[in-house]
């Protein structure tokens, strides 16, 4: 369960946030005033950190005055669905969707989609934040957690983007421990083998014990076929590539100078199969 109840750690949970309050009182300008407040209200913002460090209070504050400093200078509790165009939900690259069959929510990743655009990087790494923030508060909501499916079917090294997933592995790991129920990799090919072997080896035991292969047979056990988006052979007929109403083209992000122009057409050459609209030309 997301939400642990050892009271074993109750004492070291109080320490470590009366340590961080009073961190937070002599540079204020570190953080953001709602992880204060959820340092000061909610018991496992701050579990999460002391579990992570088997109850050492002293390593358990520095990582979450650590993960609390990185909040407030990435901007995590500013981002809304408007910071990206439209299209970055409408190529179902990488999405949200319905739970899985024991109600634990999913963020999916379909790696033969991906190119690695460096001028999008930021925006990029932007969005892997919005989606795990996502499914990180329904996750705590339900105590269950989340999940991760890596699609790799069709995945080749041309979809490669290691400073992607560098920046992926480094936040999940150091900022939001104990969250993710389970790692599913769908149809890894063997050319991606060693990619996967590299990545696990950034990865903290607890996560490389979360990871689970499956294929086309299998995934509906995991999952729940009537769960699953149709290019993993589910039944789930939600849309998967549907944005927000208030997000914008990603021409209008162009025409106000945010985007270079030969940047918007890189990303339109590869993607344009992908999107459900013709709009953006």
């Amino acid at each position: 369960m997301v939400h642990g109840s050892d009271e074993d750690l109750t004492g070291s949970v109080e320490k470590v946030r009366e340590m961080f309050l009073q961190e937070a009182q002599e540079n204020p300008n570190f953080y953001d005033p709602i992880d204060i407040d959820r340092v000061r209200t909610d018991d496992y913002t701050v579990r999460r950190f002391v579990q992570n460090q088997r109850g050492d209070v002293e390593k358990g504050f520095n990582m979450l005055m650590s993960a609390m400093k990185w909040r407030k200078s990435f901007g995590v509790n500013d981002i809304k669905p408007s910071d990206f165009p439209k299209e970055y939900f409408e190529t179902g690259e990488g999405h949200l969707y319905v739970k899985d069959k024991n109600d634990v929510y999913l963020v999916y990743l379909r790696v033969k989609l991906h190119k690695k655009i460096t001028e999008l990087t930021p925006l990029s790494q932007k969005y892997l934040v919005y989606l795990i923030e996502h499914c990180e508060a329904e996750g705590i909501k339900t105590g269950k957690g989340y999940g991760l499916i890596w699609d790799c079917l069709g995945g080749t090294l041309f979809n490669v983007d290691l400073d992607l997933l560098q920046f992926l592995t480094t936040v999940w790991t150091n900022y939001y421990p104990g969250g993710s129920r389970y790692i599913i990799l769908h149809e890894l090919p063997w050319i991606l083998r060693a990619i996967y072997r590299l990545v696990r080896s950034w990865m903290p035991e607890d996560l490389r014990q979360q990871i689970t292969f499956a294929d086309r047979n299998s995934i509906g056990d995991f999952v729940g076929t009537d769960n699953l988006p149709d290019y993993l052979n589910g039944r789930c007929e939600v849309s998967y590539k549907t944005a927000p109403s208030q997000c914008k083209p990603m021409v209008d992000l162009v025409n106000k100078e945010i985007i270079q122009r030969d940047v918007f057409v890189k990303f339109m050459d590869h993607y344009r199969p992908y999107l459900n609209t013709k709009s953006a030309s």
